[in-house]
Formats: C-alpha cells, sequence, structure tokens
C-alpha cells in the first residue's frame, strides 16, 4: 500500500473515530439532559401529591394537567389492577408490576414497553400507589436525529480532512517518491541529483541528508578509482625504477663473466658500477618500504608515540648539515624547548628528507634558512628555504599533493629514488600535519610544514 494511500486511511479513521467519539458523548448527553427534564416534571407532580392534605388523586391530575410536557396519570391498587385517570400516553402494553412501582417512588425510572417511559410513583392513604408517567419517544427521535446528523458531519469531515492533508503533504509525498525513484537508479548503478528541499521539513532533512550522502559515495568512488589508478602507477613506475639498476648490473656481471681477468680498469669499473647501482637499488627498496609502512600502499603498522624535542633534533641535523657543507650560508631561526608528541625514528626520517632535498637540488653555495616555531598553543610550524633554483609556478599552485612518485622533480642522481617528496608528505599525513609548498624570499624552494604538538592515534 502507497503512503498516500496509507495517509489518507488514517487521517479519515482519525477523523471519523475523534467525530463519532465527541459527537456520540454529545448525542449522549443530550439524551440525557432530555430525560432530565423528564424527571423534573415527574418530581414536580410527585412533590405536590405528596404535600396535599385533601384528594391526592385530584392533586394529581390537576398538577399534572398545569404541565407543558404530557404526563399520564394512573392509580394501581394492591391487586395490581391499573386504572388510567389522565392523558393518553404512554400507553402500557404491559401494565407495571407492583415490584416495579416499588423501585420507582426514589426516583423515577425507565421501563422499557412498545413505547418506552419514564416512570415515578406515589404512595397514597390506603396503599395504592399514584403512577406518574412520560412517553421517551420525543427524546428516543431526537437523539435518532441527531446520530444522523452526526454520521453526516463526521463523513463530510474526513472527507475534508483527507483532501485537506493530501494538499498539505503532496509535494513531501512527491519528493518521497522522487527521492525512492532514485534510490532505485543509485542501486542500478545511475547518477542521479537529487533535488534539495531547504523547508526544514522532515522530507527536508531527508533529502538533504541523502544528496550529502550520494555526494560522499560519489566522493568515495571517485578516491577509490584515483586510489586504483595511483596503485596501479604506482607498480608500473616502481617495476620500471627496479629494472633500471637491475638492468645495469646485470649486463656488467655478463660482461665481467665473459673478460674475467682480461680488463682489470674495465673489471674496477665494472665492480663501482655495480656497487653504485646496488646501492641505489637499496635506497630505492627502502623508500618503497617506507612508504607502505606509512599506509601510502595499504599496509598499516604503529610505532610507538613518544614526546620528541624538535627543538634540539632540528638543530643537532642543522648543525650537521653545516659541517659538511660549509660553503653554504645556513641561517636558523629555531625557538628553543618545542616538544612534541611523534613517532621519533619517523620525524628523523623527515628531517633527512628535508635536508636531502635541499643537498640533491640546489648547488653547494646557495644560501638555505631553517625556522622553528609555535604557532599557537596546539601547533609547531617548521620552515625550510633556499636559494635553489625551485619549482614552477603550476608546481606551487598544484601543491604537494599532485607530486606523484618518480616525480620528475626528483632527481635519479647520488642513489635517489625520486621519492623524497612523497615520503615527506607521507609522514607529515601520519602525524596529523600539513605540508604547504610555495616560492621562498631567497628565491628557491620553501617547504612549510605544521605540526600538531599533542599527536592523535598515529
Amino acid at each position: 500500500m502507497k503512503l498516500r494511500t496509507r495517509l489518507t486511511l488514517a487521517t479519515a479513521s482519525v477523523a471519523t473515530f475523534g467525530s463519532l467519539l465527541v459527537g456520540g458523548a454529545g448525542v449522549f448527553s443530550a439524551f440525557n439532559s432530555e430525560v432530565s427534564r423528564y424527571d423534573t416534571v415527574l418530581e414536580k407532580v410527585a412533590k405536590d401529591v405528596a404535600t396535599t392534605k385533601g384528594d391526592q388523586i385530584t392533586a394529581a391530575i390537576e398538577s399534572a394537567a398545569d404541565r407543558s410536557f404530557a404526563v399520564k396519570v394512573s392509580l394501581i391498587d394492591t391487586e395490581s389492577r391499573v386504572n388510567d385517570l389522565f392523558g393518553v400516553d404512554p400507553v402500557f402494553s404491559n401494565q407495571p408490576t407492583l415490584e416495579i412501582v416499588k423501585s420507582a417512588t426514589e426516583k423515577p425510572i425507565s421501563v422499557g414497553d412498545a413505547v418506552p417511559y419514564r416512570l415515578l410513583a406515589a404512595e397514597i392513604d390506603g396503599g395504592d400507589f399514584i403512577l406518574l408517567a412520560m412517553p421517551l419517544a420525543g427524546a428516543y427521535s431526537s437523539a435518532g436525529q441527531n446520530l444522523v446528523w452526526l454520521l453526516w458531519f463526521t463523513l463530510i469531515e474526513a472527507t475534508i480532512s483527507s483532501v485537506i492533508i493530501l494538499v498539505l503533504v503532496r509535494r513531501d509525498l512527491k519528493a518521497v517518491e522522487g527521492i525512492a525513484e532514485s534510490a532505485k537508479k543509485i542501486a542500478s548503478g545511475e547518477s542521479v541529483k537529487l533535488t534539495k528541499l531547504t523547508d526544514g521539513s522532515e522530507v527536508g532533512q531527508l533529502s538533504i541528508a541523502l544528496e550529502e550522502m550520494v555526494e560522499a559515495l560519489e566522493r568515495a568512488v571517485k578516491v577509490e578509482r584515483g586510489a586504483h589508478e595511483a596503485v596501479q602507477r604506482f607498480i608500473g613506475d616502481a617495476s620500471h625504477e627496479l629494472r633500471t639498476p637491475l638492468t645495469v648490473v646485470k649486463g656488467y656481471v655478463e660482461l665481467l663473466t665473459q673478460r674475467a681477468g682480461q680488463d682489470r680498469a674495465f673489471d674496477a669499473k665494472a665492480l663501482d658500477r655495480i656497487t653504485k647501482e646496488v646501492v641505489r637499488l637499496e635506497s630505492l627498496i627502502n623508500d618503497l618500504l617506507l612508504i607502505a609502512e606509512l599506509g601510502e600502499i595499504g599496509l598499516e603498522h604503529t610505532r610507538a608515540v613518544v614526546s620528541v624535542d624538535l627543538s634540539a633534533v632540528v638543530q643537532s641535523r642543522a648543525d650537521d648539515f653545516e659541517t659538511l657543507h660549509p660553503s653554504r650560508k645556513v641561517t636558523r631561526d629555531i625557538e628553543s624547548g618545542i616538544p612534541i608528541q611523534a613517532v621519533e625514528e619517523l620525524i628523523l626520517q623527515l628531517l633527512y628528507n628535508l635536508f636531502s632535498n635541499i643537498e640533491k637540488h640546489t648547488d653547494a653555495q646557495d644560501a638555505v634558512r631553517i625556522s622553528l616555531a609555535r604557532a599557537g598553543k596546539t601547533k609547531v610550524r617548521l620552515i625550510f628555504e633556499d636559494a635553489g633554483p625551485g619549482l614552477s609556478d603550476d608546481q606551487y599552485d598544484k601543491g604537494i599533493e599532485k607530486f606523484v612518485r618518480f616525480d620528475p622533480f626528483a632527481s635519479r642522481q647520488a642513489g635517489s629514488s625520486g621519492l623524497g617528496m612523497t615520503i615527506i608528505r607521507a609522514i607529515v599525513a601520519r602525524h596529523r600535519g600539513t605540508v604547504r609548498l610555495s616560492k621562498s624570499e631567497l628565491g628557491g624552494l620553501k617547504t612549510e610544514i605544521t605540526l600538531p604538538m599533542k599527536a592523535s592515534r598515529l
């Protein structure tokens, strides 16, 4: 059963039940009120009979005749014989017994007969009873008419209520039907665009939530597709990078085998070349393993998070760099006493790659500037700048996220694996930080890293 039908039936049922309940109570109350009026008349006549010191029967007839309602006066003797004295209605199809009469001496009672009536009895001298009766036909007739009007009113009200509810929820129902149709299309793999309702209704909130869910799913599909493509590209690039040194090693080994002992100078050159390629291959494999461990290709590994004195570590690595490169002008602005919660080995690896990038991609005389300071109460900012050639403008615009593994920016010389930027990005991301690349005031590259001082789960 459709929602539209259920809403219509529910509305009609509630309206009908409510109307019948309230109207029925009203009809019943009106009937009781009418009967109460009859009882008042009967009690007044009975009171007149009881207060009369003379002929009580005459008093009863005279009192009944003065009433605007028809009151029948009858007499019943001790042998249950009934004599009608005044009035016509009600006609007693079954004469009341003495037991019924005696039960009606305290207050009026209803007696079922061909024409139901209210009965009140007043005992007189000699043990006889004067019967005062009023027919209930008029009260029942009014109640019947009221019930007919109630049924018509209930029918009209239920119809109007159903129409009103359909008008009010028509747009929401269409929206729900549209959402259901869109859900079917989404399930079948089609791309759909849901219409957001911003009226604040529950259906509007549902449409907004579903639209956001669909957008999130589409983003997730794009990310998954991009990740799949990245993995395929990574496998292809890694295979190529691994094949290159292996090809060199294999070639020189074959030459050494063919020319063993014939040319010592060539043998030394070949061994030196093989050693360099093995070192490069080892560096490449280590970098690949590190990226895998950092989750770049889906592997998970948890290392201990400790408190690291970042100021001391950066100072120490800067001392080493300045010692090994005396021809460079190294400027430092390192705030002391900055502890962070991090994986110490990864922080050391991060600094190694930052200094290594400067070493490999700038001239030996290019200046270097290193800055470290707190960024607010919860973060720390580390900046490396150089006076080298830097990057192209479009690479600055793309940011570090657009650096692919084995990017042409990376050098293949001196055993470089071409994964420096990828490792930097992965380590910073593992520590819930950010990396930003921009042009340095020195003319080269500015690498700005922001890290939280307190690490969440890594």
